[in-house]
């Protein structure tokens, strides 16, 4: 039985006939997903008082062929639609970044080392304490092959950039026992005292006092 990796990078292969009789060329259409790195988690944060999106939350695309060569212009897509909890920015702020609200997803393109980098800025809409998106609901698309499933690490628990609010919705979440996948920002796959660590981080950094400033979310 193939790997899903092997598989993935089959998939990747596309046989073509040549014009010329008797002549055939295996063209390689990129990505392949077991040569490209993603992130195992993407931070969603807010931006600073200059309309700036957090550095804290780049999130960076590696994309590499069956040759395990870097693919520049490679359309990379990450789609949050199974994030019910997101609201993304209707601007990215973000240069070379789009947002599509209706699919809810963000694109951008590979560089010629074959890397795209994104800073996702919006907020999560749950009830403090409530479960909310599991882990993985993010997808990763390169050209359209599924590269993986990261999940989404939210820090902006009440959409007004990170302040004491967000704290004590965190801890309503902490304290429920739901292990909440939007706090677990050190991504080891349960809550603690690293990624309270890690929110306070970011706030006491003020990469991410504001939000979705003048734009708003998406509808």
């Amino acid at each position: 039985m193939r790997s899903p990796l092997v598989t993935c990078c089959l998939a990747a292969l596309t046989l073509t006939v040549l014009a010329a009789p008797g002549r055939a060329q295996i063209i390689i259409e990129p990505p392949c997903c077991s040569n490209s790195t993603i992130p195992a988690c993407i931070a969603i944060m807010g931006r600073n008082s200059a309309g700036v999106p957090d550095p804290l939350s780049e999130a960076t695309v590696t994309v590499r062929d069956l040759a395990n060569q870097p693919v520049a212009g490679a359309s990379i897509v990450i789609d949050f639609s199974a994030c019910t909890e997101l609201r993304l920015c209707s601007d990215p702020h973000d240069p070379g970044v789009t947002v599509n609200c209706a699919a809810r997803t963000v694109q951008s393109l590979t560089d010629a080392a074959g890397v795209a980098r994104f800073r996702v800025t919006g907020w999560s809409v749950a009830t403090p304490g409530s479960p909310g998106s599991p882990y993985h609901s993010a997808k990763i698309f390169a050209d359209g092959v599924l590269l993986g499933s990261p999940s989404v690490q939210l820090y902006d628990l009440d959409r007004n950039g990170l302040g004491a609010p967000d704290l004590s919705n965190w801890l309503a979440d902490f304290f429920s026992g739901n292990n909440a996948a939007r706090d677990d920002y050190d991504c080891s796959g349960s809550l603690g005292p690293p990624d309270l660590s890690a929110w306070l981080k970011a706030y006491f950094a003020s990469g991410s006092s504001t939000n979705c400033v003048p734009e708003g979310p998406c509808p």
